[in-house]
């Protein structure tokens, strides 16, 4: 039993050097990826919340009520993704 397992382990080729490198390629661009999703949803929601402060017809505590929870989200995904990548290196 403990052959096989030996074997098996012996038969899962390391990574390559390219292979390596498209990894963290393809790793960087998810990140990018997420980056811009996420600043998008942020300059959105600070959007809407400027708006709707100035706005006269808006009762601001509504939509700090909404809104509030959101930005959280936001702002904890960024702080998540930003560990994950201080974790990773």
């Amino acid at each position: 039993m403990a052959e096989n397992k030996e074997e098996t382990a012996a038969q899962v080729p390391a990574l390559t050097q390219e292979q390596t490198t498209l990894s963290m390629a393809h790793s960087f661009f998810v990140t990018k990826i997420s980056i811009i999703s996420l600043a998008s949803i942020m300059v959105s929601v600070v959007g809407v919340l400027l708006i709707s402060i100035f706005h006269p017809d808006v009762d601001n505590n509504k939509i700090f009520e909404i809104l509030g929870p959101a930005f959280q989200t936001v702002v904890g995904c960024f702080v998540g993704m930003v560990s994950a990548n201080f974790i990773r290196k």
